[in-house]
């Protein structure tokens, strides 16, 4: 498994094929639409992000802290993920939303899915992204770390699955879906984090639905 050092808007393209990628999608809530309002077009929605080619899950979220609502994505190639943020997406969501909405490409380095429940919809979710800036390090390296590290979520009680994915900039993605914010608060999650890598961001968002295609 490669590591590209550079993350890239879906404009661009420097990426190999067959490679698994990693989207977010965050955009601000219309002032008209209540939160009950945004959860039934989500749900509405499910039919269609089912039969979308490459898909291969979908976490939707809804940020109680910023106001913005979106999804997460796990996408089977970069060309899938092309094929469904294209230039009549972004025209299509810059219009309703307003401002020049961004959605980076991101590789994804590992993935750790653990449910006990195979369900193609799952409910009620909670979702933890951490964006730090890290070290380049060699690739077997990092890997092999996060890869020991993420072996002490097995068996945890509420943990789901654990993305991690390379940004720009030496930024790195670490995204864990859990049943519920106090399952996540009950894990120290620092464990999984080396001291060197510095916080950038965190961001913590609610999951009305998981869509869970493979």
């Amino acid at each position: 498994m490669t590591i590209i050092q550079t993350q890239v808007s879906l404009q661009a393209q420097s990426m190999e094929l067959g490679e698994q990628i990693i989207t977010m999608t965050r955009l601000p809530v219309p002032w008209y639409a209540p939160k009950f309002l945004v959860k039934n077009k989500m749900k509405d929605s499910i039919p269609e992000y089912s039969q979308i080619p490459g898909l291969l899950r979908k976490y939707y979220s809804i940020e109680a802290k910023t106001g913005k609502f979106g999804g997460i994505y796990l996408w089977e190639n970069q060309k899938a993920a092309r094929d469904w943020f294209n230039l009549e997406w972004f025209s299509r969501v810059n219009k309703k939303y307003g401002g020049d909405n961004q959605v980076p490409l991101l590789k994804a380095l590992y993935i750790l899915n653990f449910e006990e429940k195979d369900q193609t919809t799952l409910t009620d979710r909670f979702a933890n992204v951490k964006i730090f800036k890290i070290q380049v390090r060699s690739q077997k390296e990092l890997i092999s770390r996060i890869a020991s590290k993420a072996d002490s979520l097995k068996g945890i009680p509420g943990f789901i699955s654990l993305w991690i994915a390379e940004g720009e900039n030496s930024h790195l993605h670490v995204i864990s879906l859990w049943l519920n914010p106090e399952s996540f608060l009950a894990y120290n999650f620092d464990s999984l984090c080396s001291p060197e890598w510095k916080l950038v961001e965190e961001i913590e968002t609610a999951v009305p639905y998981t869509l869970k295609i493979k």
